[in-house]
């Protein structure tokens, strides 16, 4: 359990660092989906049947 851990933590700094190359003039914000949730997978308003 401590090495997946240890993997997802390192992910996690991978990619802040790979943002930070790509993105030098924006700002990263830590944002968690458990929060605040995820953008774009909102529920449709309406569901069509065929």
């Amino acid at each position: 359990m401590k090495l997946i851990l240890c993997g997802f933590h390192e992910a996690t700094l991978a990619l802040q660092s790979a943002f930070n190359i790509i993105y030098p003039e924006k700002k990263y914000s830590m944002k968690y989906t458990t929060v605040n949730g995820v953008q774009g997978f909102e529920e449709p308003a309406e569901v069509k049947t065929s």
